[in-house]
């Protein structure tokens, strides 16, 4: 989980996602921060759909009072926005 971290904070979100995938295959059940990291990363690769998932998966395995339910929650409210600024800037491309 640390190492996948490191590469996000590199901003190398695939490569965040190859590593935390491969930790949670070797974890039954996952860690809950695995989801979060995993989350983060595909939220910075694109992966919006994949993102909300796995975000909602740590919260569903995090305690509500746990620190970083916060994050998770803004970071869950900012994927709609991104997915609206995405579907008007791909409307506005195949206008012109």
């Amino acid at each position: 989980e640390m190492l996948a971290q490191v590469h996000l904070e590199r901003g190398a979100p695939f490569e965040a996602i190859r590593v935390a995938e491969r930790a949670m295959a070797r974890r039954d059940p996952p860690f809950a921060y695995l989801w979060v990291t995993l989350g983060r990363a595909q939220l910075n690769f694109g992966e919006l759909a994949m993102a909300q998932a796995s975000l909602r998966a740590a919260l569903r395995a995090l305690p509500p009072s746990a620190d970083v339910v916060p994050s998770i929650e803004a970071d869950l409210a900012r994927i709609p926005i991104i997915m609206r600024q995405h579907r008007e800037r791909c409307a506005a491309m195949s206008e012109q």
